[in-house]
């Protein structure tokens, strides 16, 4: 059954149980309607329940949740192809530039940050900033890492450089720190405008009638798949991922996103699937090239394992005459 309550920090709408923690969740199914619980004490705090009615469970129609399959399709294949572009470079990076040719062969672009402190790099989203850092400060000079899952994308990072760190003289990197305080003060005014056109947007405003009031110019582009460069814009793997996040019923994407050049702000006009009659080819090649990545995957670690219970001695004179 499905029931609505309230808890101190207000309404909860219409919920099934395995959408709840258990002991909230065990409270409110325990109920008849018009009930008041005693305090019920879980990971986010105490609640009072007041269960308002109990509505009886039901199958929805194929037609009622159809777009909701199709888009948690969309979701796990993207994220099957972003793990399968990931492997297909991690599988063949062994030496130095390794990475550098793998990356490009895939068309991925390669992103090289500057040297940053424990805390993270300024290139990285900050709700990952940390974990990164963590990875690139254990890896050795050179070493590229194993396949990372950070928020919903994966990395795989190879720290070519390090050195210690220092308090610099402000005399020396006052211009510099003029600079990036000018450049953020500018980013943050592009995302605040970028914000404001996407809030309007979303109310149902056109493209076009905004980027007159904004001063900006909209781009329309062609239909571009996830991992190629976007026609009229170019390589940019946060704008196609987001892209590709979107349906007909939900046509812009929670909040702008940045790319190279800035903030951008965009909304799906159409989708167009693959033939059918390629979904065949498609998964048995696909499914092919994971197990042949796996594979891979499984004998480097088996190596590493290998060599993390092995002792390296090097001796000059052994083959001395």
């Amino acid at each position: 059954s499905e029931c609505p309550s309230k808890n101190r920090g207000g309404l909860l709408d219409d919920f099934r149980k395995q959408d709840m923690v258990k002991p909230f969740a065990d409270q409110a199914f325990s109920m008849n309607p018009g009930d008041i619980s005693d305090p019920v004490r879980t990971q986010f705090g105490w609640h009072i329940i007041k269960l308002e009615k109990i509505n009886e469970a039901s199958i929805l129609s194929l037609d009622e949740v159809s777009e909701q399959i199709k888009n948690k399709m969309i979701d796990k294949r993207k994220k099957e192809l972003a793990l399968a572009a990931a492997e297909a470079v991690y599988s063949v990076s062994f030496g130095d530039d390794d990475i550098v040719k793998a990356a490009k062969d895939q068309g991925i672009e390669l992103k090289t940050t500057g040297f940053f402190p424990k805390s993270g790099p300024d290139e990285i989203d900050k709700q990952i900033q940390k974990n990164f850092s963590q990875i690139a400060f254990d890896l050795s000079d050179q070493e590229i890492s194993e396949i990372q899952k950070l928020g919903n994308s994966y990395y795989i990072i190879q720290q070519i450089d390090r050195k210690p760190g220092i308090i610099p003289e402000f005399a020396s990197i006052e211009n510099t720190v003029k600079e990036n305080w000018i450049q953020q003060q500018k980013d943050k005014k592009a995302l605040e405008k970028a914000e404001s056109f996407l809030k309007v947007l979303q109310t149902g405003e056109t493209m076009e009638t905004l980027s007159v009031r904004y001063e900006t110019k909209p781009v329309v582009t062609d239909f571009f798949q996830r991992n190629q460069p976007i026609p009229g814009i170019g390589s940019e793997w946060a704008i196609a991922s987001a892209s590709f996040e979107l349906s007909s019923k939900n046509k812009y994407p929670d909040s702008p996103v940045k790319g190279k050049n800035g903030y951008y702000v965009f909304m799906l006009e159409d989708k167009k699937f693959p033939p059918p009659e390629n979904f065949e080819k498609e998964m048995k090649d696909t499914f092919q090239q994971l197990t042949a990545r796996k594979k891979t995957m499984i004998f480097q670690e088996w190596i590493s394992e290998v060599r993390s219970r092995s002792q390296i001695e090097i001796k000059k004179d052994f083959f001395a005459g």
